[in-house]
């Protein structure tokens, strides 16, 4: 074939049709060129868009052949389909030639796209491979369809072409042909599917046998398997597989067979292992290396800071982050993530262990003083080994430690300064060393000179003078309790303190602290301060003398030169430059009644003050005493005696008892008296006596006595603190010297008997709610002696109680029980069980734990027995119980039976199959549809459709609504799509048509619709169809049965679609026409100047037309015969060519009849 070229293509004898086709014009028509595209070895698919998603079925694949292909488009409105199911998205529709063995090989296929045209390639045989491996020239073009919902192949059993393309079902190089129309039919089709799928070791996975084309709707399945060892008859069995496995599925109506594999693909749980710990330098990277089976994906983390190059592979290269250097470590986890529907991810583990560089760190320069010891410490972290060095001549007291003593030599000191250096090696494993240095220099100390001692009074400041060199600050300090007027000048005053004056003097010492690094060690000199003392003067203590008497004084002096007494009053000494002189008083002084004398002394040099002490002396008479306090008390045990008494004219005081208690101090008139042990407390009385004593001269003493009794106070007893049950709370106590007894409670109880020693207590509910009571026993004494009381805390365990709060509840299936309204109290610890059901608990020690029914055990027996045990809390030993009975309410359930289903125009929809349970209303709703029901709360209604709005739609989608029992709140719906078929319409498109004799009839213009498939036939004619099933075929006459009849009738017929049953028919009138036919005569010769009469016959013609190849011309060019005159040329071309042509009875083509004349 051309590019481009003119054909002839004749038509018998009777048309001829002229055709002009352009190659280039549809290849042009796609903007996308044929290409091949390998995919696996010499396999090919050829596309004309992408197909990643969409996979060639198995056993498509292509040989790759650089060719020349035949286009094949298949036009949307084509409508792929098996039977009236439309094929979907990313099925296939594939090309198939026959290979050396007869068997189909796909030479070309495309995927559906659902809402385009596609366009794919044939490929040509490669004649290059001894092999057939695609079309030959002319080869017929098989074609199938693969559909993913059924995972078959299916042959194409309706094919039909645009006729204005230049091709059908023959393979060309760079043919096009069009599928208008395509079909394939299957009288029972069922196939087998697995979920999940791939399943993980040891899941269930569920078969299916599945309709697609269905039948009688009665089905029997037989299950079988390879590995062998499976059988089923259910439609729906479940297995569990632990290898891959091919699943067989036979399904059977009773009369057709339909059969499937699925094959089901077993991952086993995911394995892996992180491989063996690491151990780097923080400068360096980790390679580490797992294994793992079964995994679709890998994932690593860390437990530090550090960073994968890549995750998500199997030997990842980590490199540590500070922080994991810091640690010393990093935990690293890989993780295997499971194939596809296994749930378990493997994970494990290794430890990247990081060594640390070695760091050594010195202040970068540091001052010394000449004076002070060198110590210099190293900052070194992560080493094997240490050494210091210096640049100068000193030595280490340990060269290898972090800290030493530097003991720099007379170069060090000459010289001023010095280097000191430390480097540390790294340890394994790291290697390669970190040094520091330091640049030490001197500082010329400071010095100091002040007197040794100073010597002042102690009533006078120390002066202190002192010179320094070299120094930054002054400071004084002192050993004593003194202080400086300014402790920061070198000269100041020392202010002694108490202890200086007493301790006769202390050590002070000045500080010159240095410059720079000597500042810390300061130049020191010490300075004994002496304090010497004023005189000590003490004039005596005689404070009374008897009217008329002298006085004999007794004084001391100490730290003094010299003394002398004197005397404000009239009186004289004995001598006054003694310590112990008579004094007589004077006139005036006893008229006073009292006088003063003074005794002074005076110091010892550096000391300049006199020191006096006065004595203050009262002339008296004889002395009196008189006690207030009542006599023959009786007092309690353990009360104080307050004793007041008044006196007169004595020297002294002294109080006696004839007890064997004590005064808190005899010698006063109002002492305290406390009673003794024994002879007080023996109940006798007893004296207690004061005596007032005279001054010298004035005797006697006066005395006064009184009588006192002490008794016993009451005693109580109750025990150490007890811990109880409320219903045993018993106590005992014991009291001795008692009136009555009366047991108190702080909390609201009552006791037995209160007035008794030993009774019970019953705990009222403030104390239950406490926890604690405090129980006292009150022993009252007699007299005034005051109550006496023990207590004791009684700490009191609750009985249990145990309260679930429902008598008894109900809940929806699948739902729990929480049992939020269950109260306890007193218990140490519970259980919740249940005496007949199979359920759970979620914590049967929790107060309010949630049951878990066991829908196999629970629910058939509508109602369980739950029960809980709340335990004593110790010493409590009796248990609480409480029941409940829980019962179960099925939700409501409603099938309709069908997920879809389908009636014709007219009809009614009865539904016949529909389920129901466990409801307390059923109602029915169409949620598009415009129909009513005969009764929308029936469980059988009726379906009336609305042919305005219903039709129009084609499916309708209807539900049932079953609501639920209370306390079930969740309706169950179910919902089924009705769709409605119209019934097939057929038309020819014309009544009636001619055609020649020897032609076939193209039928262009029949129409179907809402029909299964087509079919023509003939009443009364003996011509065949091409193909009776296409929508257009093309008939041949029988020339001798149908030209015979001149017309015959042919009808076409449209078969219903499910479930209409009623076919379509129309009909038309082929009749048949003869071609002309024309003679026009034999050759002739005349003489120059003659005419030419015609002997012509024609017949079965509308008309004649004569023609000349000359220039002469017809009398009758339009009658069978007539006369032609010769022209000019005709005699010089010694001739002529005459031509008649019989044109025909519509629609036959001319005929040409010629002859030839001569001269």
């Amino acid at each position: 074939m051309k590019t481009q070229n003119t054909f002839s293509i004749r038509c018998l004898s009777c048309i001829i049709l002229i055709i002009t086709f352009s190659i280039l014009q549809y290849q042009n028509a796609y903007t996308q060129p044929f290409e091949t595209e390998t995919v696996k070895g010499d396999t090919k698919n050829l596309h004309n868009s992408d197909n990643s998603g969409n996979p060639l079925p198995p056993g498509w694949d292509t040989y790759s052949v650089i060719g020349n292909p035949h286009g094949i488009i298949v036009m949307l409105s084509a409508n792929p389909r098996i039977n009236d199911i439309p094929i979907l998205p990313g099925d296939y529709i594939g090309a198939f030639y026959e290979d050396d063995f007869g068997e189909l090989k796909c030479g070309g296929a495309d995927f559906w796209r659902g809402d385009e045209n596609i366009i794919f390639g044939a490929f040509p045989d490669d004649y290059d491979t001894p092999e057939k491996d695609g079309f030959s020239y002319g080869e017929v073009m098989h074609f199938k369809v693969f559909s993913y919902t059924t995972h078959k192949e299916y042959d194409v059993d309706i094919l039909a072409f645009d006729p204005t393309y230049p091709s059908t079902d023959q393979w060309y190089p760079l043919g096009l042909s069009n599928i208008i129309d395509l079909a394939c039919f299957v009288d029972f089709d069922a196939y087998a599917s697995a979920t999940p799928n791939p399943a993980c070791i040891g899941n269930t996975v569920n078969l299916e046998a599945n309709i697609f084309v269905g039948t009688t709707g009665n089905y029997t399945y037989s299950w079988t398997s390879d590995p062998a060892g499976f059988s089923s008859t259910l439609q729906n069995p479940t297995v569990v597989p632990i290898i891959n496995t091919t699943y067989f599925l036979e399904v059977s109506d009773g009369v057709l067979y339909s059969d499937h594999y699925v094959d089901v693909i077993i991952n086993l749980e995911s394995t892996v292992a992180a491989g063996p710990d690491v151990l780097i330098c923080e400068d360096e990277i980790a390679h580490v290396s797992s294994t793992a089976t079964n995994y679709s994906s890998i994932l690593w983390t860390t437990t530090g800071d550090g960073n994968f190059n890549d995750p998500e592979i199997l030997g990842p290269f980590y490199t540590p982050g500070p922080l994991d250097a810091e640690n010393g470590y990093a935990l690293l986890t890989v993780m295997a993530f499971p194939l596809d529907n296994c749930l378990n991810t493997a994970t494990d583990g290794l430890t990247v262990s990081v060594g640390r560089l070695p760091e050594v760190n010195l202040p970068p320069s540091a001052g010394f003083c000449e004076t002070q010891e060198i110590w210099v410490t190293a900052d070194a972290n992560n080493y094997s080994s240490l050494v210091w060095a210096t640049s100068g001549d000193g030595t280490f007291s340990d060269p290898n430690s972090e800290t030493t003593q530097y003991f720099p030599g007379s170069f060090d000191l000459s010289l001023g300064d010095f280097i000191l250096t430390c480097c540390i090696e790294a340890t394994n494993p790291c290697s390669g060393n970190d040094c520091g240095q330091m640049f030490c220099t001197f500082t010329e100390p400071s010095s100091v000179n002040a007197p040794s001692s100073r010597t002042k009074c102690e009533n006078l400041p120390v002066p202190l003078n002192s010179v320094a060199f070299n120094y930054s600050s002054i400071l004084w300090v002192t050993a004593g309790d003194g202080y400086f007027e300014n402790p920061y000048t070198l000269s100041t005053n020392y202010i002694p303190g108490d202890e200086d004056n007493q301790n006769g003097g202390t050590m002070v010492t000045i500080n010159a602290f240095g410059n720079g690094s000597c500042e810390a060690y300061p130049a020191t000199k010490d300075v004994n301060v002496i304090i010497l003392p004023l005189p000590d003067v003490n004039a005596g203590d005689i404070e009374v003398v008897c009217s008329g008497f002298p006085i004999q004084l007794d004084a001391s002096v100490e730290d003094y030169t010299s003394f002398e007494w004197s005397t404000a009053g009239d009186g004289y000494f004995s001598n006054t430059a003694i310590l112990n002189p008579l004094y007589y008083p004077g006139s005036g002084d006893i008229a006073a009644g009292n006088f003063d004398l003074t005794l002074t002394a005076q110091p010892v040099s550096p000391c300049t003050e006199d020191v006096s002490d006065i004595l203050e002396v009262e002339i008296v008479d004889q002395p009196a005493v008189n006690i207030i306090t009542p006599s023959g008390q009786d007092i309690c045990e353990g009360l104080d005696l307050d004793l007041l008494a008044s006196g007169a004219g004595f020297m002294g005081i002294l109080w006696e008892t004839t007890g064997d208690g004590f005064f808190n101090d005899p010698t006063i008139l109002n002492p305290i008296y406390y009673h003794g042990p024994v002879t007080d407390l023996s109940g006798n009385p007893f004296n207690l006596k004061v005596t007032a004593f005279a001054a010298p001269n004035c005797y006697p003493d006066a005395t006064d006595q009184i009588i006192v009794s002490f008794f016993h106070g009451p005693s109580s007893d109750v025990g150490e603190d007890i811990t109880v049950c409320e219903d045993d709370v018993f106590v005992s106590g014991s009291a001795d010297n008692y009136s009555s007894l009366l047991w108190e409670s702080n909390g609201d109880g009552v006791f037995v008997d209160p007035g008794s020693l030993n009774t019970q207590y019953i705990p009222g509910n403030q104390d239950l709610m406490a926890g604690t009571a405090e129980l006292c026993l009150v022993a009252y004494g007699f007299g005034d002696c005051p109550n006496a009381s023990d207590c004791l805390v009684a700490t009191i365990s609750p009985n249990p109680s145990a309260v679930i709060g429902m008598g008894e509840a109900t809940i929806c299936y699948g739902e729990n029980y929480n049992f939020d309204q269950a109260v306890f109290s007193g218990y140490s610890s519970l259980y919740w069980f249940t005496p007949d059901g199979g359920g759970g608990f979620n914590n049967p020690g929790n107060p309010n734990p949630i049951y878990i029914p066991n829908p196999a055990i629970d629910y058939p027996l509508g109602c369980i027995q739950i029960g809980v045990t709340a335990e004593p809390v110790s010493p409590c030993v009796v248990a609480a119980e409480d029941f409940m009975e829980l019962c179960f309410q099925a939700p409501p359930d409603v099938e309709i039976g069908l997920v879809g289903d389908e009636i014709c125009y007219g009809e009614d929809y009865y539904f016949a199959n529909v389920i129901a349970d466990h409801y307390s209303e059923l109602v029915w709703f169409t949620v598009d549809g415009g129909g009513t029901f005969n009764d929308v709360n029936v469980i059988d209604p009726v379906y009336y459709p609305n042919a305005a709005t219903d039709y129009p739609l084609g499916c309708i989608t209807i539900g049932a609504t079953a609501e639920p029992i209370s306390p079930c709140n969740v309706a169950a719906v179910d919902y089924m799509e009705l769709c409605f078929q119209a019934p097939p319409e057929v038309e020819i498109g014309v009544e009636s048509a001619t055609i020649c004799y020897g032609s076939s009839y193209q039928f262009v213009s029949a129409e179907a619709l809402n029909n299964l498939s087509v079919f023509w036939f003939t009443v009364d004619g003996g011509g065949i169809f091409n193909n009776p099933v296409w929508m257009n075929p093309v008939y041949f006459p029988d020339p001798e049965i149908d030209f015979a009849l001149g017309c015959i009738t042919i009808g076409v017929s449209a078969e219903p679609k499910s479930p209409c049953d009623v076919a379509a028919e129309d009909f038309m009138d082929l009749c048949f026409q003869a071609p002309p036919e024309v003679d026009a005569g034999i050759d002739a010769t005349i003489e120059g100047g003659e005419t030419f009469s015609t002997v012509a016959t024609a017949d079965h013609f509308s008309q004649v037309q004569w023609s000349t190849s000359g220039d002469g011309y017809f009398d009758g060019p339009e009658e069978v015969n007539t006369v032609y005159n010769p022209g000019i040329e005709d005699l010089q071309n010694e001739g002529a060519i005459l031509s008649l042509t019989a044109n025909p009875m519509n629609p036959t083509a001319g005929r040409l009849g010629r002859l030839f004349f001569i001269y």
